[in-house]
């Protein structure tokens, strides 16, 4: 439930800013274009480099675990508990930094004729 509340904040506020008119700014400007663009690049390669070190990570906390002996984590089927406000919170954060959302929310305001409502 708190995922979804924050998934649902960073889009209302993408769709409210939308409506207020910023999103004919990378349309209008190349330079700010350019700058969403290369920050969806930074984007997917910190996700990408972040989820290889986690998968290292857990695979050299396993190999040790069995050769020590001992049951990690991983082993015994326990999982971290995440309290609902940093679940929100980061939900939020992936939710508002998403590529894909910021290029259709500023494709938007194209596409949606509000003069005939």
């Amino acid at each position: 439930m708190s995922a979804s509340l924050g998934r649902f904040t960073a889009f209302a506020l993408m769709v409210i800013a939308v409506a207020a008119g910023l999103g004919a700014v990378p349309a209008a400007s190349e330079l700010a274009f350019n700058i969403i663009k290369w920050r969806g690049v930074a984007y997917l390669l910190c996700l990408g480099v972040r989820t290889l070190a986690t998968a290292c990570r857990e695979r050299i906390e396993t190999e040790q675990g069995s050769q020590e002996g001992g049951s990690s984590a991983a082993d015994t089927g326990r999982q971290e508990t995440v309290r609902p406000l940093r679940l929100a919170r980061q939900e939020f954060v992936v939710a508002a930094s998403n590529p894909k959302a910021l290029d259709s929310l500023y494709g938007l305001p194209s596409t949606v004729s509000f003069t005939r409502c």
